[in-house]
């Protein structure tokens, strides 16, 4: 176990929240050549809850692992701050604006209202330095 999977657990376990795992989730993106398995994870805690769509790597698919809580939340720890509008986020991100970037601003946008719906500023805060 590495020392982010010790955090990440230790996150969990202190603030009562839980991660599940389905797998399945939404089909890969067209324009994806290659990726891990899809899994529709479940987060619940604090008297709440949210979902969302997480693709794995490509190094846990082709080794039969699973992904850890650490590597679902570091996927959501990069979601709690996106740029405020669309053009910054594509220059943040080096996206030309295109409406099928403008698609993929949106989702993360949603994304990261969910998950600063659902932390607190603390555990946001916790979140964040995660590593």
């Amino acid at each position: 176990m590495t020392y982010g999977d010790e955090q990440a657990n230790e996150f969990l376990n202190k603030n009562d929240i839980t991660i599940t795992l389905n797998k399945g989730g939404n089909k890969k993106p067209s324009n994806w050549k290659r990726c891990g398995h899809g899994y529709r994870v479940l987060v619940k805690g604090n008297g709440k809850w949210f979902d969302f769509d997480y693709f794995d790597s490509i190094y846990n698919k082709e080794n039969g692992l699973t992904p850890s809580n650490y590597d679902i939340l570091a996927c959501l720890s990069s979601d709690i701050n996106c740029s405020p509008t669309w053009s910054e986020f594509c220059g943040d991100f080096g996206y030309e604006m295109t409406l099928n970037n403008k698609k993929i601003f949106k989702g993360v946008r949603k994304q990261s209202r969910k998950v600063n719906k659902f932390f607190t500023e603390e555990q946001l805060e916790e979140l964040y330095e995660i590593q």
